[in-house]
């Protein structure tokens, strides 16, 4: 356990080290100002696609397809794949068609020329939702068959000729080039993805798969759709700031982001994998040993994780970002935004472990109600701090939206006497 624990962390942090090298790559070589700042703004509803759409596909997918016969895998899962492919076609055509009218209402402080410039980059980047939504099927699979080491390699792969295409391309046609290699990368993970699928079948749409996972994806996703829309709320705001502080703050969110993923591929999606076996066992015991642990050690490692950023994370970045035209202010403001953002490295990856524990259980509702509360109140407390004290308010605003989801999904997992059953050490 502990050498696949390993693995999995050494494969997720290579995969989440080269999709970096992006953003990376866009900073140093065009430095961060009004056109990287059009470019994140652009790339803003596609994430939240992955947040929302595709996440949530995953957390729903990989405990209904864990314990199935290789046959009513191989069954559901192309037939899963169709229909994601038909959906997500068809909101990608109508978001692109209203791109004009609704991608200026999130950065209104933009000026005239960036919006219709992140109007462009915003066409482009839309188009990847449709391999977002595929490759989240296509990972729901390989989890549920516990080949989750296949998913981080597949996506390594990608990040990594998207990474050489951008050193060639970024300096000829900049961020445009940026775009398209961003969608590339999404392409080219969904056709490696394509191997661990099986042979093509034919889709079954009467499948018992496909109502019973829509009933556990409502709610989730009527949630969800609300509650994480944080990053748009950052950006509304952040579009008023001097050029380049929506880029530095978006990079941090991005490593935090990258942090918590590390954790969540390494720990807690194979605890969830876990979890959702001992669930249909009615294995409390087990549940509540394996949940208890988990939390636990990822506590531990965001702690140290978190004390090595506050000290030697300043020479670090200083290190590894001061090229080009990345000037050293650009890297002393990054290192205090991360340090002030802190808080969604812990919660985050705390809390994707916290929401899984119930989606191992097929409840859904509760930790999307939870999320919604917190992201509620988060927009005043987002408001309140940014017009108090600006760029350094909004990153502190941002750490305490994640602590205090985290606090509100662990408290009513307690009342719930989901892991309380049993020591620790059990």
């Amino acid at each position: 356990m502990v050498k696949q624990t390993l693995q999995l962390g050494i494969m997720s942090a290579l995969n989440i080290g080269s999709a970096l090298a992006f953003q990376w790559l866009v900073l140093t070589i065009l430095g961060p100002g009004a056109q990287t700042d059009a470019l994140f703004a652009a790339l803003t509803v596609p994430q939240l696609f992955a947040a929302v759409i595709s996440t949530s596909l995953t957390h729903v997918l990989t405990p209904l397809l864990a314990g199935e016969s290789a046959d009513d895998q191989h069954r559901d899962c192309w037939t899963l794949l169709a229909l994601t492919t038909i959906v997500f076609l068809g909101i990608t055509l109508v978001l692109v068609a209203l791109a004009p009218w609704w991608i200026p209402l999130t950065v209104p402080g933009f000026s005239a020329a960036n919006k219709a410039l992140a109007v462009d980059l915003g066409r482009i980047s839309l188009i990847g939702m449709i391999f977002t939504g595929l490759n989240a099927v296509q990972a729901a699979a390989a989890f549920a068959r516990q080949r989750f080491i296949w998913t981080d390699a597949t996506a390594t792969c990608a990040s990594i000729i998207a990474a050489l295409l951008l050193v060639w391309l970024l300096p000829v046609y900049g961020v445009f080039a940026a775009a398209w290699i961003a969608v590339l990368r999404l392409l080219l993970q969904s056709l490696l993805l394509l191997r661990g699928m099986g042979r093509p079948r034919r889709p079954e749409m009467s499948r018992p798969m496909v109502s019973e996972a829509w009933r556990r994806l409502r709610p989730l996703l009527i949630g969800a759709s609300y509650y994480k829309m944080d990053p748009l709320v950052d950006r509304f705001l952040l579009s008023a700031l001097p050029a380049g502080s929506l880029s530095l703050l978006y990079l941090a969110q991005q490593l935090h982001s990258a942090g918590s993923q590390v954790m969540v591929k390494a720990l807690v999606v194979p605890a969830i994998t876990q979890l959702a076996v001992a669930a249909k066992s009615d294995d409390d015991a087990r549940y509540s040993t394996i949940l208890k642990r988990a939390l636990c050690v990822m506590a531990l490692v965001a702690l140290f994780a978190i004390t090595a950023l506050a000290v030697v994370g300043k020479p670090v970045l200083a290190l590894a970002m001061e090229h080009g035209r990345f000037a050293p202010s650009d890297s002393a403001k990054l290192w205090l935004l991360l340090m002030l953002t802190s808080g969604m490295l812990f919660g985050g990856a705390l809390g994707s472990l916290a929401a899984g524990a119930f989606y191992a259980r097929g409840n859904t509702r509760t930790p999307t109600w939870l999320g919604s509360i917190s992201f509620t109140l988060s927009i005043g407390v987002k408001l309140m701090m940014f017009k108090l004290f600006g760029l350094v308010g909004l990153a502190i605003a941002i750490s305490s939206y994640y602590l205090i989801s985290l606090v509100m999904m662990v408290g009513s997992l307690y009342r719930r006497k989901l892991f309380d059953q049993f020591p620790l050490g059990v």
